[in-house]
């Protein structure tokens, strides 16, 4: 009798989820993982100061000067080292609470508040894409593991927000590929969703041709005219919002800066005669130390002394020379990146914790792959979509440093797979 019980009883709770509607099942995971996300972030970590990389900084000359730069750890004036979103959010918190504790921990708060968030999605996002709720909930659930708790908690760049931002645009994609979308304020919408996120996060700019491709290829290939029509509108829209920002940059720089202009500095730091694969490691090598302004004092006073495009533009140059004239080492880093990325293993850190993590990420990278082909041969309408992330969003992650939270804005579709 008692086996009989205890056998049913998963079957019964597996029952009872699988009836609940998406809207109530993603309200769980959120007060889930927000309670126990709040309780690590204000009873146990407690890690209150803040990081002061180019976002903070730039966040803190708008809230003290009103000048969306500073970036560096000299005054250098106005900057395209970031994309003005967060920053502009970051300001804020810092406008009215101020920059010491009570302000780093009401971003904390905000940041697991987000974080919850996107992990409450993902069982709505399950259902949009066919293969109900469960595998959703499951995915949700990973965020009771606090695999990446500093990033999830302080914020980084804004990555946590990033990602919140493409959980939206997906499902609102996935709606209207399900229900054959095509009119005009579909594509008004689009635009205005698309518009505000790249302000946000401008490497989800290929994501949005990826989505474009697979539409015209796979969704709408049976209305193509229309489907370009609407498309023309989208972009429209898209460049209408991204017009202020581009005046801005014209204005303060001179030339045309699409959203952010740092690239150039990222791939010079990057691809050198002594640079490293990861972050942490590169940022203590020769070359990266004399280029980048916020590890050199003569970097700061060259970008004053030419312009921040100026020096860009040079640092670019200089690593393109380098990559043409060393084929064969930037092919084996970008390989070698490759594997990071989908496999973050740490090459610095070291200890049973970092070890964990990496080995539970990697596992749940293998169970991605394969439920990545299981949602492909089963038809889902998710497969193309996933696909489209994962070709697109990557590429320009294989030719600069690594670091683990740059996949963090589509680390969602990883877990949904697995």
């Amino acid at each position: 009798m008692g086996e009989s019980i205890s056998s049913s009883f998963p079957q019964q709770t597996l029952r009872w989820l699988r009836a609940l509607p998406p809207g109530r099942l993603c309200i769980l995971v959120f007060l889930l993982v927000f309670s126990f996300r709040l309780f690590l972030t204000l009873a146990v970590t407690r890690d209150f100061v803040s990081e002061e990389c180019e976002v903070d900084l730039i966040a803190r000359s708008l809230a003290t000067d009103g000048v969306f730069g500073n970036g560096y750890r000299g005054p250098t004036g106005p900057t395209s080292h970031a994309a003005p979103g967060y920053p502009f959010l970051l300001s804020i918190i810092y406008s009215i609470i101020g920059m010491g504790v009570t302000a780093e921990v009401v971003k904390q708060v905000l940041c697991t508040a987000v974080v919850a968030a996107s992990y409450a999605l993902l069982p709505m996002f399950s259902s949009y894409a066919g293969t109900g709720t469960l595998p959703g909930l499951a995915a949700g659930l990973i965020g009771l593991l606090p695999l990446k708790l500093n990033l999830e908690t302080k914020c980084g760049d804004g990555e946590p927000l990033y990602a919140l931002i493409l959980i939206g645009i997906s499902l609102i994609t996935l709606q209207a590929w399900s229900n054959q979308k095509l009119n005009l304020s579909h594509a008004v919408i689009q635009g205005l969703i698309w518009g505000v996120a790249l302000l946000f996060a401008p490497p989800f700019l290929v994501i949005l041709f990826g989505f474009a491709i697979v539409e015209f290829f796979l969704v709408f290939n049976r209305e193509r005219k229309r489907y370009v029509q609407g498309l023309v509108v989208r972009f429209i829209i898209i460049a209408t919002l991204l017009m202020p920002w581009t005046i801005r940059n014209y204005q303060q720089f001179g030339t045309l800066v699409f959203i952010r202009g740092n690239l150039g500095l990222e791939l010079a730091s990057a691809n050198n005669e002594t640079s490293a694969l990861d972050l942490f490691s590169n940022n203590e090598t020769r070359v990266t130390k004399q280029i980048h302004p916020n590890l050199s004092d003569e970097a700061v006073a060259e970008v004053r002394r030419i312009g921040e495009p100026a020096y860009f533009h040079q640092m670019r140059n200089r690593a393109l020379e380098w990559m043409s004239s060393h084929p064969t080492e930037t092919a084996r880093r970008s390989v070698l990146r490759f594997l990071l990325f989908w496999f973050p293993i740490p090459l610095r850190e070291i200890g049973p914790k970092p070890i964990v993590r990496s080995a539970i990420a990697c596992i749940l990278t293998l169970a991605a792959f394969i439920g990545f082909f299981r949602l492909w041969r089963r038809g889902y309408r998710a497969a193309p979509m996933i696909t489209a992330i994962w070709v697109m969003f990557p590429i320009v992650y294989y030719f600069v440093v690594h670091d683990p939270r740059y996949r963090y804005p589509i680390e969602w579709t990883i877990n949904f797979c697995a």
